[in-house]
């Protein structure tokens, strides 16, 4: 599956996993790295809190949903 054929959902807040790289958590109850990680992977907007909540009800596109998986454990606390 590709990302363009998986739901697109709206982005609602971010949390650090045990390594320190940032996840989204959209509005279907999955989490989604987002890190920043150039060349490949260029989201500089993930490294200030004002970026990521300019991000905010952006969408990302969900593999999650597209296999049909339950939402994943609420993380405590989430961050802008």
């Amino acid at each position: 599956m590709t990302p363009a054929e998986a739901p697109p959902r709206a982005i609602r807040s971010f949390h650090r996993d045990a390594e320190g790289h940032w996840f989204a958590r959209l509005e279907c109850g999955h989490h989604q790295h987002t890190r920043h990680d150039p060349p490949w992977i260029n989201r500089p907007w993930v490294e200030q809190s004002l970026g990521r909540i300019a991000m905010l009800g952006t969408t990302l596109a969900c593999r999650k949903c597209a296999d049909g998986a339950e939402p994943d454990p609420a993380p405590y606390p989430a961050a802008p």
